[in-house]
């Protein structure tokens, strides 16, 4: 977590309700030198489903491998958040802390590891240390519930402000609440930029239908951001729906409500998108373009290393200094060739500023 929060960031956290069959709790296992909270443990009372988006990166790490297939099943009774070590890379080793977490859990809860899902974040090539895991655990068993701002600021690494955001949507005679919270800062990259989210739900929802809302709202929000065109292998955005509001359940987009669903879960993504981005580390300016025919093609043009270098202050070593907001749909992409041609000097005269360190991860 970064000391300086950055010059974008909103003025305060959101008002987030709490919501029905969701307890958040934090604690400290410690997998860094420091002080502060760094694990945190998600209930989810039973009859709880769940839809995710992961990265598309060829070398994911266990958590991811490990959602992915627990995701068949669109079931969930537990979330685990790990923060300052993403456990990437790191083989046989890896895949059994995830394991040995998921056991621990559903030992706890009396539930199946694979309705238990695990994200990390942090340093990469380093295993998760089970020992750390297991005492954080168990602290975060035997710990009070938080709130929502203190589960932000838990998952949180190189960030420099806690990201959060709500919606409601009316479905029949019920109005069902939709929260979320995020982490991000560095390695974003359109197709899932680099981030760890968690939205949750009182809406009853069948986790089909959920899996086609949160995919479609990622394509116009969280696949259109980048900072710097760096793809991470721990990307995870995960929805859990608890049925608490009692409406009747969303199984088809024909079903009453199901458009007012999609909307606000949208909408929901689009805000926790522009936070990540408004986080960018270094950054100082936020861009948005529009998709031109292809909707990859503003991607492209944010990603270059002449238009970040171009839009960080005018230095070409900020190579992590920009950011780009999500794409919008129909019209012509942006042009900037103006601001271009006025940067083009400043920039030969100062070709030797030090390029900004990079991040540990997330």
């Amino acid at each position: 977590m970064s000391s300086t929060r950055s010059p974008l960031a909103p003025e305060g956290f959101p008002d987030l309700p709490a919501i029905p069959g969701v307890t958040p709790r934090i604690a400290r296992a410690r997998y860094k030198t420091w002080d502060r909270c760094d694990l945190t443990f998600v209930t989810l009372d039973p009859g709880t489903v769940v839809a995710g988006v992961l990265t598309q990166s060829r070398c994911p790490s266990p958590e991811v491998e490990w959602c992915r297939k627990a995701l068949v099943l669109g079931q969930a009774r537990a979330l685990v958040v790990n923060a300052g070590n993403s456990n990437a890379f790191t083989g046989d080793r890896g895949r059994a802390a995830v394991e040995n977490l998921a056991a621990r859990v559903a030992g706890r809860l009396g539930c199946q590891p694979s309705d238990v899902f695990v994200a990390s974040t942090g340093v990469i090539g380093v295993p998760l240390p089970i020992d750390k895991s297991e005492a954080g655990l168990d602290a975060a068993f035997q710990a009070d519930p938080c709130g929502w701002e203190d589960a932000a600021a838990t998952i949180m690494t190189t960030d420099t402000f806690t990201k959060a955001a709500v919606t409601q949507a009316v479905i029949g005679d019920r109005t069902v609440s939709l929260v979320g919270i995020i982490k991000g800062s560095g390695m974003i990259m359109p197709d899932m930029a680099t981030m760890l989210g968690f939205i949750f739900t009182d809406a009853a929802v069948d986790p089909a239908f959920l899996q086609a809302a949160l995919s479609d709202a990622n394509l116009k929000s969280f696949s259109c951001i980048t900072v710097d065109s760096d793809t991470s292998t721990s990307d995870t955005v995960l929805a859990f729906a608890t049925g608490k509001a009692g409406n009747a359940p969303l199984a088809s987009s024909d079903d009453a409500g199901a458009d007012a669903f999609r909307a606000a879960l949208a909408d929901l993504c689009l805000q926790l998108a522009h936070l990540v981005v408004r986080d960018g580390e270094g950054g100082i300016e936020v861009h948005h373009y529009r998709r031109h025919r292809r909707r990859k093609r503003p991607q492209r043009t944010g990603h270059r290393d002449v238009d970040r270098q171009l839009s960080a202050g005018e230095d070409r070593h900020r190579r992590r200094g920009r950011q780009l907001g999500p794409c919008r749909h129909g019209g012509r992409q942006g042009r900037r060739t103006g601001r271009a041609r006025q940067a083009r000097h400043p920039l030969r005269r100062d070709p030797g500023r030090a390029r900004r360190p990079r991040g540990d991860g997330l």
